[in-house]
């Protein structure tokens, strides 16, 4: 694969689209080809980005009412997405340069600045190419998770993707309420497995009489699983991602919530919640930093690879890891649990221990 100083510029061509994404009508998809020219005389990379809409979306990029499936109405929502694809590119190049290409949907943040956007004002021109000046980073996603029955509840989840937004290398992503299995799947659950730390807010959702008896205040279930989920991700997946709970003062402790250490900080109105926020959101790039391993996803299946190959050799994952002192060590212990399934597939029986207990000797957290 290519280094990103061997990339000189790229270009965003004319998309293919929309094209409807079953069994969800709602959806639509539009394709992206990207190019991306070399310093090095070998040939240009093609690749491609898809942008995910949802209906409501494409109604309001298209200009609004009378205006979304007619000639001029597409031709204004192709122009706002390929500017915000643009934008998009230098940030996806690892992806991109893999030639698997790269998926995206707009947030909230996204949909209100490219709505402001005046087309005829974009230089809007798929054969244009862009210099690539600087390396530089897809911002981290954080999901946020706020009651929507309310009017006020609804607005204090967009003041939080807001915030997030605001804050250098990151991007909020605010959970609408979904209406279909495709569209809890592509903007819910996979949003939620590709973000760095997820923000919830937990309002009252009425009382419920206990075992004994007596009176309890629940929350929302939906915020509930979302939690749930979250601890599978960290517990299970050994997918680090940070969690901000907060709870509507009264509500009981119930479910997954009592056997995982998540604690809440209670709150009364709105502003407690973005208060605490202005002081929480600044300590989130060391928290997340904290978290997350300094291997790529793609170095972490090339070492897979070269460790079983190396394995009958070697007679031991732990030695071909010794190398590598700076790889965090939950990812060793996912590498080397690979690595010993790998073999056992290849080549048979293998006597190495993979209890996590037994892991965790081999590669103890620091």
């Amino acid at each position: 694969m290519p280094e990103p100083a061997e990339i000189r510029r790229f270009r965003v061509g004319q998309p293919a689209g929309p094209h409807r994404q079953p069994p969800s009508a709602g959806l639509v998809a539009y394709f992206f080809p990207v190019t991306l020219e070399l310093t090095v005389p070998v040939e240009d990379v093609r690749s491609e980005v898809k942008v995910v809409l949802t209906r409501l979306s494409r109604f309001g990029l298209s200009g609004g009412p009378g205006k979304v499936d007619t000639p001029d109405g597409e031709h204004a929502v192709i122009i706002r997405l390929w500017y915000w694809v643009k934008e998009q590119v230098p940030g996806l190049l690892d992806r991109l340069l893999s030639g698997e290409g790269a998926e995206l949907r707009l947030t909230d943040h996204d949909f209100d600045r490219l709505s402001k956007i005046v087309p005829e004002k974009v230089g809007y021109d798929p054969d244009s190419w862009f210099p690539v000046h600087v390396r530089a980073s897809l911002p981290r996603q954080v999901f946020i998770s706020c009651s929507q029955v309310a009017e006020e509840e609804i607005a204090l989840g967009k003041e939080i993707e807001a915030r997030v937004c605001a804050l250098p290398g990151f991007r909020g992503y605010f959970a609408q309420n979904q209406d279909s299995l495709a569209g809890v799947t592509d903007h819910i659950l996979r949003s939620l497995y590709e973000s760095v730390a997820l923000i919830c807010v937990m309002h009252h959702r009425g009382q419920v009489v206990g075992r004994e008896g007596r009176m309890l205040l629940r929350g929302s279930v939906w915020i509930e699983q979302e939690i749930a989920i979250a601890a599978l991700m960290e517990q299970v997946l050994d997918q680090r991602i940070v969690v901000r709970l907060y709870c509507e003062k009264g509500i009981a402790v119930e479910g997954l919530r009592r056997q995982i250490m998540v604690h809440p900080v209670s709150f009364e109105k709105p502003q407690d919640v973005l208060e605490d926020l202005t002081r929480w959101l600044p300590l989130l790039s060391a928290l997340v930093a904290g978290k997350e391993s300094s291997i790529s996803t793609e170095d972490e299946h090339r070492l897979i690879e070269q460790g079983i190959g190396e394995y009958p050799i070697l007679g031991s994952a732990n030695r071909f890891l010794d190398r590598y002192s700076t790889i965090p060590p939950a990812a060793k212990r996912r590498i080397h649990r690979a690595i010993v399934s790998g073999h056992r597939t290849n080549y048979g029986r293998s006597p190495e221990e993979l209890t996590e207990d037994h892991l965790k000797k081999l590669y103890p957290d620091k």
